[in-house]
């Protein structure tokens, strides 16, 4: 990250007050690196930003849910769940936040551009080209990095 530094406009996040897709959208910069539900949203708005997703690899994140060991309302978060989970409420929430849905079955429920269609019927296509993220350092060591980047 050092050494690409040179190469970068900014980094950015939505709580450093310089967002990705104001970057796009005020065609500050031609390329970033950020959620796509950014980049959906923000393809909604400016006609000239689209989603795209590199050929050779991206990362993927999963959202999760933990329930406390200890919790005494274990009932009521599957209630929850069972509740966000059902395929009109997913696709209520991936429409209004451009978030891909956790399930197949939302498709019926989308009111989101047929940009956004395409790239969930064709997801099928990234098969061994999303990876994870996973700590090839401590945490420590990252945040010193990333002090150094920023400075």
């Amino acid at each position: 990250m050092i050494k690409q530094k040179t190469w970068v406009e900014a980094y950015s996040s939505p709580f450093s007050g310089i967002r990705a897709d104001y970057l796009l959208a005020t065609k500050n910069c031609h390329v970033v690196l950020c959620t796509s539900s950014c980049i959906f949203r923000c393809s909604y708005q400016y006609p000239h930003v689209q989603f795209v997703v590199p050929k050779e690899w991206t990362f993927a994140s999963i959202e999760n849910v933990a329930i406390p060991k200890n919790s005494k309302k274990e009932a009521q978060v599957y209630e929850f769940l069972n509740f966000i989970y059902k395929p009109e409420n997913l696709g209520k929430d991936s429409s209004t936040y451009f978030v891909f849905p956790a399930t197949i079955d939302t498709t019926p429920y989308l009111n989101v551009p047929q940009e956004f269609h395409k790239f969930l019927e064709n997801s099928h296509l990234f098969k061994g080209k999303i990876y994870f993220i996973s700590h090839i350092i401590p945490e420590r060591k990252m945040r010193e990095i990333w002090v150094k980047v920023k400075s």
